[in-house]
């Protein structure tokens, strides 16, 4: 007897595939000069310093994947509760943004083929830091990781299959 099934959701399909054109969500406007790096919700704006202000290729492309990574979560992105709601300094809900974006710039980082190995210490620290203040939440780090890669996907274009609304192949069972 021959039994159809439907493999399990994303087994058969590609991981993820790029996004057309249409499927990005507005850009923010990215600016460098000044001495600090930050995304402005309001105006939907990337700020970083000019390469030269930083002491590695790899620094500046963190810091700026950091701010981008911030930026998905704008309405008209992701619309991450994290950044579109008003959070406080050293609230949970800024310290898990902030995890979100340290999280995204090391996925996007590794994407781009930087030397992780120069960075590790300072996002290492930087990431301990927001961890301390959310120690008490114990699915902290799966949820951020959760909407980092989410993050990444979108600056890098890639759109899941299973929100690509991809349907498995059945297969047959085995006789």
């Amino acid at each position: 007897m021959e039994i159809a099934r439907t493999a399990q959701p994303g087994a058969h399909a590609p991981a993820g595939r790029r996004a057309g054109a249409g499927r990005l969500r507005g850009r923010p406007r990215i600016t460098y000069g000044g001495s600090e790096a930050y995304y402005r919700t309001s105006t939907d704006l990337v700020n970083v310093p000019e390469a030269s202000n930083f002491h590695t290729a790899e620094d500046f492309y963190l810091t700026t994947f950091h701010e981008l990574a911030h930026s998905t979560g704008h309405s008209k992105r992701l619309d991450r509760a994290t950044l579109t709601e008003k959070a406080s300094f050293g609230s949970e809900s800024y310290a898990k943004e902030e995890l979100v974006a340290e999280l995204g710039a090391a996925f996007l980082g590794n994407a781009a083929g930087l030397d992780m190995a120069l960075t590790l210490p300072g996002s290492a620290s930087y990431i301990a830091n927001w961890l301390q203040a959310l120690r008490n939440d114990k699915r902290l780090i799966i949820s951020a990781a959760s909407q980092a890669q989410k993050a990444a996907n979108h600056i890098l274009g890639i759109v899941p299959s299973y929100e690509a609304g991809e349907a498995a192949e059945p297969t047959e069972a085995p006789e």
